[in-house]
């Protein structure tokens, strides 16, 4: 019928994009005619009185939880978020626990006057994540960092009452789309998984590193701070949830003076030892998913 050639394009325009971004920001007419018809009602009322399917429930739940915390500046409905509608091709495990150093200083630092470099990288992780359509627990969760959010949410709360707030978000939604328009997106979520086991060397093993990183055998304690620094340059993870510092996550001096007297040759050495372990991982899962 005419009807349906009427109405059949346009729903096909809806679904067809493969973001779960871009379907929540199609869908975001259809909840606020709803909420406008009828005063008062809820969300879960406007989806069972569309009759949505499962895909588009979630869809409707990125739409509404998108707004915990983010206003209409920031969040999926806003208008920096319309001109970055490439921006959300990417997935939580594409995020790195600490934004890089270099992405940081580049996009971020200028916006914090005061506070640990870590602390900050870490929330603007966490705050990329968000921008997915996640609260900021699943955010967190995601990233294995979940004693966080409540200082990730304080802060972005600080933060929407400054001048420099929307530049932020600029800045955020603008390193989204370089994650997404990566030609080659980084597992962080895999390399977590397959170095969460690395917490330390056979003592032959690290002979052999040291001998291969010209440098004098470590003690012990040492040996625990540069595994450590192992995993969190793989995973450009916070070096306090590395496995091997479980039990001493609070010991930032140690690690400091530790990682300070490394050297680019053993840099390298740590860092080919974390890769082959890293490769290891992936051929196993590749045999496990052609099985």
């Amino acid at each position: 019928s005419a009807l349906m050639a009427a109405i059949v394009p346009r729903a096909l325009e809806i679904v067809r994009p493969v973001s779960g971004y871009i379907v929540s920001a199609n869908l975001e007419f259809l909840v606020r005619r709803c909420f406008e018809q009828e005063e008062g009602t809820g969300k879960w009322k406007v989806i069972d009185h569309c009759g949505l399917s499962v895909r588009f429930r979630l869809a409707m739940e990125k739409v509404i939880g998108a707004r915990r915390k983010f206003d209409r500046r920031a969040g999926v409905l806003s208008a920096i978020a319309s001109s970055h509608l490439d921006a959300c091709l990417f997935e939580a495990r594409h995020v790195p626990q600490l934004v890089p150093m270099s992405e940081y200083k580049k996009r971020f630092a200028k916006f914090f006057k005061e506070g640990n470099p870590n602390t900050l990288r870490r929330f603007c992780s966490v705050a990329a994540v968000k921008l997915l359509g996640l609260t900021w627990r699943q955010a967190g969760k995601a990233l294995e960092l979940r004693a966080s959010v409540r200082g990730a949410a304080a802060r972005m709360w600080k933060l929407a009452r400054d001048p420099s707030y929307e530049e932020f978000i600029k800045a955020l939604w603008g390193w989204a789309r370089s994650l997404s328009q990566a030609t080659t997106k980084i597992d962080y979520q895999m390399r977590r998984d397959a170095l969460r086991s690395l917490t330390g060397f056979s003592r032959r093993k690290w002979a052999d590193i040291c001998r291969r990183g010209g440098v004098a055998s470590a003690g012990e304690a040492q040996k625990r701070f540069l595994t450590a620094w192992v995993w969190a340059d793989a995973t450009c993870g916070d070096w306090r949830h590395a496995p091997s510092l479980r039990e001493f996550s609070h010991a930032s001096v140690e690690y400091q003076s530790a990682t300070d007297a490394l050297t680019p040759q053993m840099e390298e050495v740590l860092r080919a030892e974390a890769m082959a372990r890293i490769e290891k991982f992936q051929a196993r899962l590749a045999r496990v998913g052609g099985s």
